[in-house]
Order: C-alpha cells, then sequence, then structure tokens
C-alpha cells in the first residue's frame, strides 16, 4: 500500500484533534505517553485510512490466522511499553463508550490499556485459557502447540496496517453480526486522530462478564486473572480493562468487565525465579504457586 509512514517523534505535548466533542486536553497526556513504544505503535499511514473499507479484515478476529499473523503478534507484544508509564484514559472513556454503544459493539468488545510484562521467545504467542472457577493463565505458548482455527485474538492493537491481535485466547469467536459494519473504522479514526494507538487496545470481552477480574504477573511464566475474592495481600496498582453499556439508551462506561493489575506483598512481580524442583505447566501449577505465597485464599 503506498503512502509515507509518518512517526511521531516531537517531545511537546500535542494539541489533540477533535472528534465530536473531546471532553479533555492534552494535559492530561504526560510525556511519559511519547515512549518508543507508543510512538512506533501510534504510526499511521494516511493511505491506509482512506483505504479501510467497510468490512476492515483483522487476523484471529474475522479473518482466519496464519504463522505469519502469530510471528507479528509476537513482535508487537515485545515492543509494548509498562502500564506504569501509559498515561491516564480516564479522560476518553466516555467518547468510546459513545462510539461502541453507536455501533452496538459494547456487548462484544471493551477496551484495554495496551503494556506488557515480559518478552515472549522465538516461535511463541501469549496465549491465554479459562478454567473454572473463573481463572484465566496466559503465558508464552509456542505456535506449533495452537490449533490456529480453535483460538481467536483477545486484544488487538492500532498498527500501520490495521487493528492486529497481541494476545490469544483458546475457543471461537461469537458471532458479531449485530456489530456496525463501520465500527473497526470509526475506532481506528478516533485513536488515530488523538494519538491512542500506543495506548488503547481493542479487547474482546470474555462472557458472561465478570464484576472485576485481578492480574498477577508471574515474571517470565505470564499472568494470572481472578476474581479478586480469591485473593489474599493483593492490591489493585492501575485498572487495564474498561467495558460499556447502554442506560437508558444512552453509552456509559460500565460498573463490570473491570480488570486491574494488582501487586503483592514483594511488588508487582509475584514471583521473580522459578520454583526449586517444580515446572508451572498447567493452571493448577500456577494456583499452587500462588498458594504456597500465601496470595491465594
Amino acid at each position: 500500500m503506498g503512502g509515507t509512514l509518518k512517526t511521531v517523534v516531537t517531545r511537546r505535548i500535542p494539541h489533540l484533534v477533535v472528534h465530536r466533542t473531546i471532553h479533555f486536553t492534552s494535559a492530561t497526556l504526560p510525556l511519559a505517553y511519547f515512549n518508543p513504544a507508543a510512538t512506533l505503535l501510534a504510526t499511521i499511514t494516511g493511505n491506509r485510512r482512506r483505504a479501510m473499507a467497510t468490512k476492515v479484515q483483522i487476523p484471529g478476529l474475522n479473518r482466519v490466522l496464519t504463522n505469519a499473523d502469530m510471528e507479528r503478534s509476537r513482535q508487537l507484544y515485545n515492543i509494548l511499553p509498562s502500564d506504569e508509564v501509559q498515561p491516564n484514559v480516564e479522560p476518553i472513556l466516555e467518547q468510546l463508550a459513545e462510539i461502541f454503544v453507536r455501533n452496538n459493539a459494547e456487548t462484544f468488545f471493551g477496551v484495554h490499556l495496551i503494556h506488557g510484562h515480559l518478552q515472549i521467545p522465538e516461535k511463541s504467542v501469549l496465549f491465554g485459557d479459562n478454567t473454572v472457577p473463573r481463572c484465566r493463565w496466559t503465558k508464552p505458548t509456542r505456535m506449533d502447540s495452537l490449533k490456529l482455527d480453535s483460538l481467536h485474538g483477545h486484544n488487538f492493537v492500532l498498527t500501520d496496517e490495521g487493528f492486529h491481535p497481541y494476545e490469544y485466547h483458546s475457543g471461537q469467536l461469537p458471532g458479531l453480526s449485530q456489530v456496525e459494519d463501520g465500527f473497526i473504522t470509526e475506532l481506528a479514526s478516533f485513536l488515530h486522530a488523538n494519538q491512542l494507538g500506543g495506548i488503547i487496545a481493542l479487547e474482546v470481552l470474555d462472557m458472561p462478564l465478570p464484576e472485576t477480574m485481578m492480574e498477577l504477573v508471574l515474571g517470565e511464566y505470564g499472568t494470572v486473572m481472578m476474581e479478586p475474592e480469591r485473593l489474599r495481600g493483593c492490591k489493585p496498582f492501575r485498572q487495564t480493562g474498561w467495558a460499556f453499556v447502554r442506560e437508558d439508551g444512552k453509552p456509559r462506561v460500565g460498573k463490570d468487565g473491570k480488570q486491574h493489575h494488582v501487586t503483592g506483598p514483594n511488588g508487582h512481580i509475584i514471583i521473580v525465579e522459578p520454583p526449586k524442583n517444580s515446572e508451572i505447566e498447567t493452571c493448577s501449577d500456577a494456583l499452587h504457586i500462588l498458594r504456597e505465597h500465601g496470595l491465594l485464599n
């Protein structure tokens, strides 16, 4: 696709382009926003925006995945910034709620604060699987162990080629026929216009939608997402996920569907070193380690 790729390198806080009614100012975006990873992820070609079709094809969402897609996901994840350096996004959530509700997308999609916790080795991707009671262990997983037709993209970052998944979950996607065809194009335009491509990701919501989930970082072993009542000694550090709802016909930021990165007694990373004489290969193994650390009720 033709066009010149424009990379934002300025260290000044830019004026935010108004998309409909924006109720925040450039002062809400600190200099931490301009980290190299966010800058790279936020670059968009002018031709790409003009050429986006009504029904945009997104790998892992409405297009079949390929091995090249998976490798691209690994590369994207490995340049994601920490959530500690990402700016406050609360001022733009109502604007996003309007886009999601207007396009009947709030039942299927939410937004996620773009961030990473580890480096994914070659020939692997970040893959999560849900268990009962509700728990999701998301970890680096070898691509050759996954069936591409039995998983889907979970979090999607806006790149110069459109949305691309950087995290995958097991299972098939629900039908998205109720979502308006122009939703992806409108969301991409909003994120680009306000330089949020490296900050806000599109997320496929889990169903049924939980009230709140807490994310614990297990170092190189990935993350565990659990309901807060099952945890002990963990405090919310930062909210990283939001869902939207329609109340009395009006868009709102939902009370359910919240996600928080949490800290334990020893900080953000719960497990720094591998457990002695033990491997973390299953979700049960991960829960056992958390129990040994005194973090489970």
